[in-house]
């Protein structure tokens, strides 16, 4: 532990040299050319009329007035503080883009997904289940690797996260986990953000080998790494799961086995395993990508599988027009398409067209999703095929001119969720041990809530407290824990008014209100519980709660009406 810390000086006296050697690009958002206040009022102006023209339906998540608002408040804030930076008006434009919640419209050059100019500290991070990390670092600052994130500036991670969040457009928390670490280790962002005072240094507070201590950074000339499908391939960095420093004996996991390929597979006999990595809707290489899946299905017909994966946790999307055909060779399989055998891997990377992969493959398919909930809104806009570029700063933005409604209109989920949740510790990133592939081996078939409701309201009709400990036992268990299961328990406190036991489904309601507190559905339902019951006042306060996070709720209107008489 003592070398670790120790050799921080050394690697500083180095890393100050090779900053000041290397042809600087650092710094290319402080050389563009100073624009007057009024020019930049000009490209918000040009930004506050031509985006709603531009856009699909540029108000359909965001709140005319909220822009208006955010237009006015940087107009203001230009008047006051002249000296504004380009990259720190850069930053306020985004954040205004990012308010239509659309991660197909965005500022290019500010969102990493498709291309991020601002310059970043020599080391990439990773939001783990047990906190947000050092994964990948140049060498010379290697051995920060695997250190634990606490602070940066004094301010706490979450906190950070909080403020990053809003300026790339993210659609939810999974694309915050996946997006914002690009904003953490950005100085440009960082200070215009206010997180810190000077953007040329960085005090980042870290944890590793149980020690607390502070790593500055400087705003040099490094230039990103080199990544593949988000995970860094640069051979003059290193990662924490075969750096020196953290060197293991266990041998890549799959997901990481083929990097350099956007889509391949392997079969492990020992496990009667297919595995099947996805990691780009696009034709590839000398086998155009539906040549592969044809293969794909040959090759599981004359083998024992019992398990088969298809990994879309990296994929990001391409050409919509391959997707259904790709769906329909899996669906056609009966050796694939089977309960219990065809494993789909999703997370905070699945998007876009993977994205409508996945949410066909849920209507359609026997798969079992297992990962993280996707990082995209289960309908979603896309097709950025219009653009913007604001006539003074040249800022070129993107929007999106398709809406993808692949379900039911009413579908609001702000994700796919799987139907196993596992999550990965850096631990378990260290060591190469990989807890999704771990659960598809050792496979157990989910818990059907709504069968094991029925089941037991057939078999014990009046035992309201047998149904509301197997609802809580499920409700604990994290493997569920991004189950959407609103409208299934919406459903069941109703059947439950119809079989005579009113004061369970009230608990049920409750439970409803407690997980859903955004849901005027859910307080409606509640309230007319509590109207069938008598209890008046309860049922208007409800009512109005509702009508509170629906204002067009005309049910909730007319019955708050009914009972105040």
């Amino acid at each position: 532990m003592k070398t670790h810390l120790t050799a921080v000086n050394t690697i500083k006296q180095l890393l100050m040299l090779f900053i000041f050697t290397l042809c600087s690009t650092a710094q290319a958002h402080d050389s563009l050319k100073k624009l007057t206040t009024e020019q930049w009022q000009q490209d918000i102006l040009q930004l506050k009329t031509q985006m709603p023209l531009k856009h699909l339906n540029l108000f359909k998540k965001m709140r005319k007035t909220d822009f208006e608002q955010a237009i006015a408040q940087l107009n203001q804030k230009l008047e006051k503080q002249p000296n504004l930076s380009h990259y720190e008006i850069t930053v306020e434009i985004a954040k205004i883009v990012a308010m239509v919640k659309d991660g197909h419209s965005y500022v290019e050059g500010v969102y990493p997904l498709i291309d991020f100019t601002f310059s970043s500290y020599p080391i990439r991070l990773y939001h783990f289940s047990d906190g947000v990390y050092i994964r990948s670092a140049h060498k010379y600052y290697q051995q920060y690797l695997g250190a634990k994130i606490l602070t940066i500036n004094g301010k706490s991670i979450d906190e950070v996260i909080k403020a990053v969040s809003k300026v790339f457009p993210l659609e939810n928390e999974m694309g915050i986990k996946a997006w914002t670490k690009y904003g953490l280790t950005s100085p440009e962002i960082l200070h215009a953000l206010k997180i810190i005072d000077n953007p040329n240094k960085t005090t980042f507070e870290v944890e590793q080998f149980g020690q607390k201590t502070k790593m500055n950074l400087v705003r040099g000339s490094l230039k990103p790494p080199k990544e593949s499908f988000g995970i860094v391939t640069d051979p003059n960095w290193a990662n924490a799961n075969n750096s020196a420093n953290h060197s293991t004996t266990n041998t890549l996991p799959l997901q990481l086995k083929h990097l350099d390929k956007m889509y391949w597979y392997e079969y492990d006999a020992a496990n009667k395993l297919f595995y099947v990595q996805f990691n780009q809707v696009n034709n590839w290489g000398n086998q155009p990508v539906l040549d592969f899946f044809d293969e794909v299905v040959a090759k599981v017909s004359t083998l024992a599988v019992n398990r088969f994966v298809l990994d879309l946790r990296l994929n990001l999307g391409g050409e919509t027009t391959l997707n259904n055909p790709i769906v329909k060779k899996l669906l056609a399989s009966s050796k694939i398409n089977q309960k219990g055998r065809f494993m789909l891997l999703i997370g905070r990377r699945t998007f876009s067209s993977a994205q409508l992969i996945t949410t066909a493959l849920e209507q359609y398919s026997h798969a079992t999703m297992i990962g993280e909930p996707s990082g995209i809104n289960t309908h979603f806009f896309a097709n950025s095929r219009q653009s913007l570029t604001l006539a003074n700063s040249q800022l070129k933005i993107s929007l999106s001119t398709n809406w993808w409604q692949p379900t039911n209109r009413k579908d609001n989920r702000k994700w796919q969720a799987p139907d196993i949740a596992i999550e990965r510790t850096f631990a378990d990133y260290q060591s190469n041990h990989d807890p999704v592939m771990a659960a598809v081996l050792n496979y157990q078939e989910p818990m059907d809530l709504q069968e094991t409701l029925t089941r037991l309201l057939a078999v014990k009709p009046m035992n309201g407290k047998a149904l509301i400990s197997e609802f809580r036992r499920y409700k604990n268990q994290s493997i569920y824990r991004y189950i959407d299961t609103e409208a299934l328990i919406n459903d069941f406190a109703y059947l439950l008014i119809e079989k005579g036991q009113m004061e369970t489904a009230i608990s049920f309601f409750k439970f409803n209100t407690t997980d859903y507190p955004d849901s005027a559905n859910a307080f409606d339902s509640l309230a007319e519980a509590y109207m069938q019951t008598g209890q008046k006042q309860l049922s208007i306060s409800h009512y109005q709660k509702s009508l509170s996070l629906d204002p067009s709720n005309t049910h909730a209107q007319a019955m708050i009406k009914k009972l105040k008489g």
